[in-house]
């Protein structure tokens, strides 16, 4: 139902952005489409949203499970937060080249990514162990997530 409805609701928008466009001082030509238009845009929306009612409700959480998926990657998952904490000491595109070879390095060789960027001197004068704890513990990648928990809790 969800899915359905982001594959309806685009198009349903287009009508009503079209039917904004109006003749002096509101014509008779456009609005006419949007009685139509925005009833059935809610109700999709109400659709999707109890399907994914019924989804998040019937989730079960597996952190275990989660974390596993997470380690399948060997720490190239972390790549991008490798690059961005290399970057304003290397400069952009230097961090983005290195950190690009190092992840090709550590695939080849199938080792943790963790371990390849501790074997890459450059990265390793930049990146001490308490800098990688960070960028490869996935906890810290949460951001505002407890927050927003909080308040949807809140309001329920």
């Amino acid at each position: 139902m969800a899915l359905a409805a982001a594959v309806r609701v685009p198009n349903l928008v287009a009508t009503m952005l079209a039917a904004a466009v109006q003749e002096h001082e509101r014509g008779l030509g456009n609005w006419p489409a949007e009685w139509d238009t925005l009833p059935e845009i809610c109700m999709l929306a109400a659709g999707a949203l109890d399907a994914m009612t019924g989804v998040v409700g019937a989730l079960d959480v597996d952190p275990a499970k989660m974390r596993a998926n997470l380690d399948v990657s060997r720490g190239q998952i972390f790549a991008e937060a490798v690059q961005m904490a290399a970057a304003p000491a290397l400069g952009r595109d230097a961090a983005h080249a290195l950190v690009g070879a190092v992840c090709k390095r550590a695939a080849a060789q199938g080792s943790h990514l963790r371990d390849a960027v501790r074997e890459e001197p450059r990265l390793r004068a930049i990146l001490d162990d308490a800098a990688l704890a960070t960028i490869f513990d996935p906890g810290h990648y949460l951001g505002a997530a407890d927050t927003f928990i909080d308040r949807a809790l809140a309001r329920h």
